[in-house]
């Protein structure tokens, strides 16, 4: 196994983060799935930010430190948003004498989905050779030279136009009014400080955090967890320095949106 940089041409952050990709007798895995020459889904092996280690990543591919997924399976590619909830690639890591070995590769989230990817088998590497090419991780991301950041951010599917292809269907009720009520939350407690009005914060600016937040939402995660994510997420994909206290002004908020709907 060897190693190279990828920086996405359509990264959907805010700032494209480049990553180490792994190639497998000079193949990326992630195009047996996608289709060779695709944009590839990132893997972890990211430079360091203030909440993500390249070190635990590391010792997670050495079959050293605790999966991600309850079932066991490593990520080892992942949504271009960063957040492991989003659909995946995780595999099973095998650490024996001598080996490390890939295998049982999955689309995971980070709920129940468990949907086995066939195009993608057991993969065995000597384990000097795999230890070799994960210590100059840290090197070649170090190397990378600085990049333009997108002027575009991620659209979610019912941002670009995307239905429910019934319209009878109760989402199309439901998700315009929690859509509304997360987006006055947002644009009240203004997290990232752009100070609401005018032509450089339209009230549009929120839209993609609004969106992520409200799929955490209703899949059951507290209002706390959402607006600590939030917080992360901001600070990193933004490059924001988040003000004291609107962490839990952003909380306060969504504990009042009714999600009794879903």
């Amino acid at each position: 196994m060897t190693m190279e940089t990828y920086i996405s041409e359509t990264r959907s952050w805010r700032l494209p983060i480049p990553f180490l990709d792994f190639l497998v007798d000079g193949e990326s895995p992630i195009e047996g799935v996608l289709g060779k020459g695709s944009d590839r889904l990132p893997t972890r092996l990211q430079p360091e930010w203030e909440h993500f280690s390249l070190d635990e990543q590391i010792n997670r591919l050495l079959g050293l430190g605790a999966p991600e997924y309850e079932d066991g399976r490593t990520a080892m590619y992942i949504c271009r948003c960063g957040d492991l909830d989003c659909f995946g690639i995780g595999a099973r890591i095998k650490r024996e004498a001598g080996t490390i070995t890939w295998s049982d590769w999955a689309w995971k989230d980070g709920f129940k989905l468990t949907d086995p990817i066939e195009e993608l088998g057991t993969y065995t590497f000597t384990l000097s050779e795999y230890e070799e090419a994960l210590t100059g991780a840290a090197r070649m991301l170090a190397a990378v030279p600085d990049w333009e950041p997108p002027k575009q951010k991620m659209l979610w599917p019912w941002q670009w136009g995307w239905r429910l292809p019934k319209e009878d269907d109760p989402m199309d009720t439901r998700i315009p009014r929690i859509r509304e009520a997360v987006r006055r939350v947002f644009l009240e407690t203004d997290p990232a400080g752009l100070e609401f009005g005018g032509t450089w914060f339209p009230e549009s600016e929120y839209d993609t955090e609004v969106d992520r937040a409200i799929s955490w939402l209703v899949k059951g995660r507290s209002p706390e967890d959402v607006a600590a994510r939030t917080i992360r997420y901001l600070e990193r994909d933004w490059g924001v320095q988040i003000q004291a206290g609107k962490q839990e002004q952003l909380a306060q908020g969504l504990r009042h949106v009714d999600r009794s709907d879903f």
